[in-house]
This record gives structure tokens, sequence and C-alpha cells, in this order.
């Protein structure tokens, strides 16, 4: 009996098996579902989740990628829009411009970044290019949108291509079921066009699937804000942060001051805390946050900002550690907060009292030995467990 060789035809189709099963099982991996390397119901309808048409995990290969603008004043339109688009537009680039040192206006002639309505098999808006764009566009329900990352050429325009054929929701509240809303989106797409990968962290809004239900006013992650403030900087002048209102009518500000202090000046730290290969040093009433890898840091942030559960007479914390759960335990002033991570919500707020302290108690530290123990140190010379089993 002869044995027959495999043909060339046979060894491709075996490793597109390998290719497609190797993918298969980075997609179950990456969106944490059962890892099984076979199509499943569950893995079918994460597919079927409206997304962003660029690539859930980001090519590190390809330098066209890492690119960011070499200006930090940016230009945009909406090519043939509507006065409610241009209000959406408006707000979706004021939720950036805060956050970082970029500031962004509206032009109609040779703007840098060109925002518009394509469907299917679509040609670009700047004329500049003449090949047809590689991402067509899908029916109602998949791609919503996708966009084009920078290339380090301050004259080169980057495009947004929404979805013509989707059921947009072109106003600045809630978007009704069953429609998508246009301000969520196009936020997303203008971190693409701004440098930005696909986050990991659900609560993003660079996340690659677009959530079944957004919360609102909608606002900035802190993955979103590290990530946009790491090659841009943070906006060294006293910001005010906007955020969409629920209705068109009233626009509601925060005031946020950024100070530029140098963590290594530091004296006194309140609480130091590592998460995920990033350092977190607070004092008083900021913190920094430190790549380890990358031994990289901006300016500090508003701790209240982006933990807005805390009480208004917030002074600093005393002390924080992770849970096994993942959940971070937050000691600031007489309170000890139980938060999920990394939306930074509040699970659950106690008092001193409840952990049969006074209420006169100083928290030196915390500490989680990472095998089912976590202690605190208080009054100086006092050690007491913490049972986070009930926490």
């Amino acid at each position: 009996m002869a044995i027959l060789k495999p043909t060339r035809c046979q060894c491709q189709s075996r490793n597109m098996k390998q290719v497609l099963r190797h993918a298969l099982g980075l997609f179950q991996e990456y969106y944490q579902i059962r890892r099984q390397d076979e199509l499943n119901e569950i893995t079918l309808d994460k597919m079927r989740e409206p997304r962003c048409g660029l690539l859930d995990l980001s090519d590190q290969t390809d330098r066209s990628r890492n690119n960011i603008w070499p200006k930090k004043h940016l230009t945009w339109d909406f090519h043939f829009a509507d006065e409610e688009t241009m209000k959406v537009m408006q707000a979706a680039f004021d939720l950036w411009a805060p956050n970082s040192s970029l500031s962004f206006k509206r032009i109609s002639l040779n703007p840098d970044i060109l925002l518009s309505y394509r469907e299917g098999f679509h040609i670009n808006i700047d004329k500049k290019i003449t090949d047809m764009c590689p991402s067509p566009l899908d029916e109602p329900g998949g791609v919503l949108a996708h966009a084009s990352f920078p290339n380090g050429d301050e004259d080169y325009v980057k495009e947004v291509h929404v979805d013509r054929a989707e059921l947009w929701h072109v106003h600045i509240s809630r978007n009704p079921p069953r429609t998508h809303s246009l301000l969520y989106v196009i936020t997303h797409e203008i971190g693409h066009t701004l440098g930005l990968h696909h986050s990991e962290h659900q609560d993003s809004i660079m996340f690659v699937m677009a959530p079944g239900e957004i919360k609102f006013p909608i606002r900035l992650s802190l993955d979103d804000i590290l990530h946009i403030q790491y090659p841009y900087g943070a906006n060294y002048h006293d910001s005010t942060i906007t955020t969409p209102p629920t209705t068109t009518a009233v626009v509601t500000t925060t005031t946020t001051k950024y100070i530029n202090h140098d963590p290594c000046a530091l004296r006194d730290l309140d609480v130091i805390l590592i998460i995920n290969n990033r350092l977190y040093i607070a004092c008083k009433k900021y913190i920094w946050s430190i790549n380890i890898n990358e031994n990289t840091y901006e300016n500090p942030i508003v701790i209240s900002d982006y933990m807005q559960f805390l009480t208004d007479n917030f002074t600093h914390l005393t002390a924080a550690y992770q849970k096994p759960t993942g959940n971070l335990m937050i000691f600031a002033d007489n309170f000890i907060y139980v938060v999920s991570y990394p939306s930074y919500e509040l699970i659950q707020r106690l008092s001193f009292n409840d952990f049969g302290l006074p209420l006169t108690t100083r928290i030196n530290t915390a500490i989680n030995t990472n095998k089912g123990r976590s202690f605190i140190v208080y009054n100086d010379h006092i050690v007491g467990e913490i049972d986070d089993c009930s926490t």
C-alpha cells in the first residue's frame, strides 16, 4: 500500500485550521470565555455584539499604529453633518481635551480629523487617498465604525467612518433601546485617531465592544486617561472636565486642578499600591500612576474626580490593598470603601464602627498577604486582622 504524501493544498488547509484554532483560542481568552478551542454559542454571541471595526488585539509589530500626532492642537470636521450631529461631535472631543494636553477646534477646510457616514464598500473623503477603504462596513449590527491611526505626519488626514446603516441616537442624551449612542462610538473612534489601541478593561471607552447599556453621563475611565496622558501629557493648566448632560440643554462641569509635582521629591506618602504593573502613589488629595516597566509618569490627578463616592470633606487616603477577588479596600479618613476594579465603582461603604473600631482610630497601613489573610496596623502599634470574606 502506498502512503500518500500530503499535497500542498492539504498542507495549507491543515495550517489554516491551526491558525483558526489559535485565533479562536486567543479570542476566547481575551474575552474571558472558557477556552475550548471550538465555536460555541457563547463565543458566537460575543462575536455578534456591536463593535469597532479595528482589530481586537493590536499588532505591536505594525509601527504605523505606534505613532502619535506631532502637534497638540488638532482640527476636525464631520462631512455633511447637521447641527445636532455637530453638537455630539463637540461633546465627544470635549471628553478628551481636558484629560490631556490636546486641544480641538472645528474647521471645514483641511481638518486633521475628518468624520463621515459611510456604508458597505466605500472610499475615503480625503481625495489624496485614491484607494478603497480596506475595511468595508457591514449591515446593521456588527461593526459600528472604524478609524485610522496617526502616522506621525501632521498633514496626513485621519478619518473616522461611521456605518450609515445603523440606527443611531444622534443626541447627547441616553440612547433608547435598539439604538446606538453616536456620542459613545465617536468618543471611542476619536481615541484611535489620537493613537490609542483597544483596552482590555470593559469599563474603558476604548474597549472594542460597545456596551449593551451605557452609563450616563459618559466619561473617560481612569485607564483611558492614563493612556491618553502617556503620549501627550496631562492638562497642566486648571482644567474644566465636561461630561455630557442627560439633556442637550444643560452642561455640567467640575473643575480639576493638576499640580506639577515630582513624586520622587515627596517626603510624606499616604499610600503605595501596585496593580497590573502600575505603581500608584497617593499623597493628600492627589495620586500618581507610574508605569513600572517603563518608569514613566505624568502629573498627578485628583483622587475624588475618579472616586466620586468619597465624602465632600475627604482629605487623604490612609491605606489600600487589593483583595483576592480583585476588588479594592480603600481606607480614607474615617471610612472604609470596598471598590470594584478597574471601574472604581463603590460596592460598600463601612464606618470604623462597623469594624469595631472607635471613630478616633488612626490607620497606619493595611496589608494583604495573598494567602487569604489581611491585616491593618492602627494607632502606631496595634495589629488587627480583616475578614475579607465578609466585606
